[in-house]
C-alpha cells in the first residue's frame, strides 16, 4: 500500500512541476529564463522519442513496444507462483 501512496505522490510532483515549469517557460522571451546570467539558462524543449530522443521520428515503434513489454510483463506477473510477492513488486 504504501508503494502505490509514494508512487502517487512522486507522480503528482512529478506533474504539476512540468506543468508549472511549461507555464514559466512559455511566458518567456524565446522559452528562455536566465538563472545565472551568462553562466545558465532554463530552456523549453520538448523531447518527442524516447531518452536522448532515440526514434523521435518513429512514435509508431516506441508506442508498440511499449504495449508489448506492458503486456509482456503482465503475462509474466500473472504466470508466478503465489507466493513470489517479491518477483511480483520487481
Amino acid at each position: 500500500m504504501w508503494f502505490l501512496v509514494t508512487a502517487g505522490l512522486v507522480l503528482a510532483a512529478d506533474l504539476t512541476s512540468k506543468a508549472v515549469m511549461l507555464k514559466f517557460l512559455s511566458a518567456q522571451p524565446n522559452g528562455r529564463y536566465p538563472l545565472i546570467p551568462g553562466l545558465l539558462d532554463l530552456y523549453l524543449q520538448f523531447n518527442p522519442g524516447g531518452a536522448f530522443s532515440i526514434f523521435h521520428s518513429r512514435p509508431l515503434f516506441i508506442t508498440s513496444f511499449a504495449i508489448i513489454a506492458v503486456v509482456a510483463l503482465v503475462w509474466w506477473g500473472y504466470r508466478l507462483r503465489p507466493d513470489a510477492h517479491a518477483a511480483r513488486i520487481a
